[in-house]
């Protein structure tokens, strides 16, 4: 048997599984699936950090904020002669 021939039978298989059983399979995969796309949204594929981080983390002291500036007092404004409301410039 050559392994064009092989390569033909193992098609031909597949074709005539899934053909047959393609509900079965898709349901089955669709349900193992569940439990690894629930690990990889728990984080499975983060790295577990040691104990140490969390002790060193509470040791770190920020410094305080600075202070608030005092807000800005401005002048009122001046009005000119020409703002009063019943002057029109064309």
């Amino acid at each position: 048997m050559t392994e064009a021939q092989f390569t033909q039978l193992v098609f031909q298989f597949l074709d005539h599984a899934i053909r047959e059983y393609g509900d079965y399979l898709y349901m089955g995969l669709v349900f193992a699936a569940i439990p690894p796309i629930g690990w990889i949204l728990s984080r499975g594929f983060r790295q577990k950090r040691p104990q140490l981080h969390s002790f060193v983390s509470i040791l770190v002291v920020r410094p305080p904020p600075p202070p608030i500036p005092p807000p800005m007092i401005r002048p009122e404004r001046v009005p000119f002669a020409s703002d009063d409301e019943n002057s029109f410039s064309a």
